[in-house]
């Protein structure tokens, strides 16, 4: 049990770190979509103008530029937030394993019974599985987070 409590730290930190990565992309790609609805609605209020001046092709390149910058922002958000989950279900059952090579080992040895091991193996499955679920919501609390931003600057 001492194992499991030294590697929560190791799980933690890192989970806050993306966290945080995750909030600034989140954030980015709101106000880069939010760039590009903008230009989008300024341009159709002054169609007229637009079409006045034959423009047409300058205003589609350049919303086609700022939607292609949304995307790709999306794309990093998604992306580190994949990351995220990732990172946290592969430490999670890694400390899962870890445990099961060190009680393995206690069973040999003669420390520890196969039940206990079993039974406290169990427990860590269960465990790390409900933890692997809240790194999925800790990813959209900082997306949730970087939107909250983006609205407060509102």
């Amino acid at each position: 049990s001492g194992l499991v409590i030294a590697a929560i730290p190791v799980i933690v930190l890192p989970l806050v770190a993306f966290g945080r990565s995750v909030r600034r992309k989140s954030r980015l790609a709101q106000d880069t979509l939010a760039d590009a609805t903008a230009y989008a609605s300024e341009q159709i209020g002054a169609v007229r103008t637009l079409q006045a001046f034959t423009n047409e092709k300058l205003v589609t390149g350049h919303f086609s530029s700022a939607v292609e910058a949304a995307f790709e922002a999306a794309r990093s958000s998604i992306f580190a937030r994949s990351f995220l989950t990732f990172f946290a279900i592969f430490m999670i059952f890694s400390s899962v394993v870890a445990v099961l090579w060190f009680g393995s080992r206690d069973v040999l040895d003669g420390t520890l019974s196969p039940g206990t091991l079993g039974q406290f193996l169990l427990y860590s499955v269960f465990a790390a599985g409900a933890l692997g679920a809240l790194s999925e919501v800790w990813g959209e609390l900082s997306q949730a987070a970087g939107a909250a931003e983006r609205l407060t600057e509102i």
